[in-house]
C-alpha cells in the first residue's frame, strides 16, 4: 500500500510542476503575500481524540499560480497549483496538495476549469484524493460543481456543488455573496447539506488585515460541531503587472 501511495504522490507531483513550467515570466513574478492564523475547536469529539488545533499557513501567489505552506497541529502540509487561460479568460488549472505531519495524512490532486461568459463564470472540478490510513478506500474521487456570477467588478454570487462518495456523507451546496471593493470585501456563506445541516460562515478584509469565523456543524459527517477562528495579514505588491 505504501508503495502505491508513493506512486500516486510521485505522479501528482509531476502534474502540478508540469503546468508550473511552461508560465510565461510576467505570470510567474510574486503578487501577493497572506498569512493567516486559524484557531479550530470540536464540540461533541470522542474521549481521547485532540478538539483544539491550531494552524498557520503561508500563502504566496502571482498572476497564475499559487502555493501555501500550513504549520500546526491538523492540516500541516503543502499546497501548489497553477493554472493557464485561453482567449476568452476561461482558467484551466490544477492543484496538488500534501498533508503530513499533523491530525490529516493524505494526498490530493485536483483539476478545476472556470468557462468564462462575460460577467458569468461556470465552474467544474474532478478531485483525486489517496488517504495515507484508508477507512474504506485507498482513492476518493470529489466531483465539483459551481457557477460565479459578478454583478459589479469587485462583487459576486457563487454557487459550489461537492458530492462526497464516502458511505454515511452527502452533497454539499455552498452559497456565497462577496461585497467587494478595490482593498476590501465582506464574505456571507451559507452551506446547506442533503442530510438537512446548514452552516456557515463569515469572512471580512480590509487593506492589510483578514478576519473571519465558521460554524461547522457536525463537520465533515463526523457527529461533532466545529468552530473555526481566523485571523491573517494580506499584502498585494503593487509593482505587480
Amino acid at each position: 500500500m505504501w508503495k502505491a501511495h508513493q506512486r500516486h504522490t510521485t505522479i501528482a507531483a509531476a502534474t502540478a510542476l508540469a503546468l508550473l513550467v511552461p508560465l510565461p515570466v510576467h505570470a510567474v513574478a510574486l503578487r501577493r503575500v497572506f498569512v493567516v492564523q486559524e484557531f479550530i475547536h470540536d464540540r461533541g469529539a470522542p474521549r481521547g481524540r485532540l478538539d483544539d488545533f491550531v494552524d498557520t499557513t503561508f500563502h504566496v501567489s502571482g498572476t497564475q499560480w499559487n502555493a501555501a505552506l500550513t504549520v500546526g497541529n491538523y492540516a500541516t502540509g503543502l499546497r501548489a497549483g497553477g493554472y493557464f487561460l485561453d482567449r476568452r479568460g476561461s482558467t484551466y488549472g490544477a492543484t496538488l496538495i500534501r498533508r503530513t505531519q499533523g491530525f490529516l495524512d493524505d494526498t490530493s490532486l485536483a483539476f478545476e476549469t472556470g468557462q468564462k461568459f462575460e460577467r458569468f463564470v461556470g465552474l467544474s472540478g474532478l478531485r483525486f484524493m489517496w488517504p495515507d490510513r484508508p477507512e474504506s478506500s485507498n482513492l476518493y474521487v470529489i466531483p465539483t460543481l459551481g457557477a460565479e456570477l459578478y454583478y459589479d467588478d469587485w462583487s459576486f454570487v457563487a454557487l459550489g456543488l461537492a458530492f462526497d462518495p464516502r458511505r454515511g456523507s452527502g452533497t454539499t451546496l455552498r452559497v456565497l455573496n462577496r461585497l467587494g471593493a478595490p482593498h476590501a470585501h465582506l464574505d456571507v456563506a451559507l452551506a446547506p447539506r442533503t442530510d438537512g445541516v446548514v452552516n456557515w460562515s463569515l469572512a471580512a478584509r480590509y487593506r492589510f488585515a483578514f478576519v473571519g469565523y465558521a460554524s461547522e456543524r457536525d463537520f465533515d459527517f463526523s457527529g461533532f460541531d466545529r468552530s473555526v477562528w481566523s485571523a491573517g495579514f494580506h499584502y498585494e505588491f503593487t509593482t505587480a503587472p
